[in-house]
């Protein structure tokens, strides 16, 4: 029988590049436009997925996996902007707490921003357990952190404004656009999940371009220190 592994999950090619180069690939498939790769690293066994960017790609290919593979574990690992740049500067992790989907609004009907319909929620949860993997990878590198909620949108949030809402309705710290999806399939399928965001952009999305070499090669570094922890 097949053991279960858990799954790191990634939405840009940048981002799931500087993890390939690193870890040994057994097999590839595709899921339709999703890649979804065979992994070993130091004789750790995983699926890494490549999900492609947006909410539906992100819980898509994240469902279509766990519907064919024994997957244990859901990590999210990327890059995504600072709600809160006092909090979350350019460079820092931010390990989720919880997650939301910002966009998501039934509030005409009496509901509160936010909530999920059919899950009835409107944060997803974070496992304790993988919390404390990737604050102790963090610390290992001495990259410094914050934990908190992470906010999920088809928005690239660069508008003061939006950052401003967004913070106030969730109390964020990060946004990105895949997070809480996959948080939320995660959820469906009762498999504990937790999500890493390096902050590429805090005050500005002029940093995005300048911070994503670094940002990329550290969620890397965590994230391969965390599967071994």
């Amino acid at each position: 029988m097949n053991k279960g592994k858990p799954i790191l999950c990634y939405a840009m090619p940048s981002e799931v590049k500087p993890i390939l180069d690193r870890v040994e690939t057994l097999s590839e498939e595709s899921y339709g436009q999703a890649k979804l790769y065979d992994c070993r690293y130091e004789g750790k066994n995983f699926f890494i997925l490549a999900a492609g960017i947006g909410k539906v790609a992100a819980g898509a290919s994240l469902a279509a996996t766990l519907c064919q593979k024994d997957v244990t574990h859901v990590f999210n690992i990327g890059v995504g902007g600072s709600i809160d740049a006092a909090r979350a500067p350019s460079r820092t992790a931010v390990i989720g707490s919880r997650y939301a989907q910002h966009d998501v609004d039934t509030s005409a009907i009496g509901d509160p921003v936010g909530l999920i319909s059919g899950i009835y929620l409107t944060y997803l949860p974070s496992e304790e357990e993988g919390q404390k993997k990737l604050i102790k990878a963090c610390e290992k590198f001495g990259v410094p952190y914050n934990v908190g909620t992470i906010a999920s949108g088809d928005l690239f949030v660069s508008k003061a404004e939006e950052r401003k809402r967004i913070k106030a309705l969730f109390d964020a710290v990060s946004c990105d656009m895949e997070t809480a999806a996959f948080a939320q399939v995660a959820y469906t399928y009762g498999k504990p999940f937790n999500g890493l965001r390096m902050i590429s952009d805090a005050e500005s999305a002029g940093e995005y371009e300048k911070n994503i070499p670094y940002c990329t090669e550290m969620a890397t570094d965590i994230a391969l220190e965390m599967l071994l922890s």
